[in-house]
């Protein structure tokens, strides 16, 4: 699997990704936990948000750098 902040920088012009880092730092979260319970049952969200979190908040800024 490629890492969330490695496919965003090889698909997306860095705009797009720009853009995609605030829309992150401002969307409901309980929403897409809510999301990811319908689709796979069981899912530890707070896992996956944390991950997410690390992709789109740490690793995509770092990478722009």
């Amino acid at each position: 699997y490629k890492k969330v902040s490695d496919f965003f920088l090889k698909y997306f012009s860095i705009d797009r990704v720009e853009n995609f880092i605030a829309w992150y730092r401002g969307f409901n979260r309980m929403n897409l936990k809510l999301e990811l319970l319908d689709l796979v049952e069981g899912v530890d969200t707070g896992k996956a948000l944390r991950y997410l979190d690390d992709e789109i908040l740490k690793n995509l800024p770092d990478k722009l750098r």
